[in-house]
Order: C-alpha cells, then sequence, then structure tokens
C-alpha cells in the first residue's frame, strides 16, 4: 500500500493530519496535501 492511500485510509479513520504524519513518517504538509488533492 502506497503512502497516500495509508493516509487516506488514516483519514477516513477519523486522525487527524498531525497524528498521521506522526504514524507513517512522513511531512504533515505531504499529508494535508494528499487529503486535500482527494476530496476533489
Amino acid at each position: 500500500m502506497s503512502t497516500e492511500a495509508k493516509i487516506l485510509q488514516l483519514h477516513q479513520q477519523g486522525k487527524q493530519t498531525e497524528e498521521i504524519a506522526k504514524e507513517l513518517g512522513c511531512g504533515k504538509t505531504e499529508a494535508e496535501l494528499v487529503i486535500k488533492f482527494h476530496a476533489k
């Protein structure tokens, strides 16, 4: 599973971007961008 897919999965579970970034070891901005991009 890609990082992008993991970010979206965790977001759907109701996690905040800070939690997602910490859990996956990616940047908070990266997580926010992925979520925003897929919200459209």
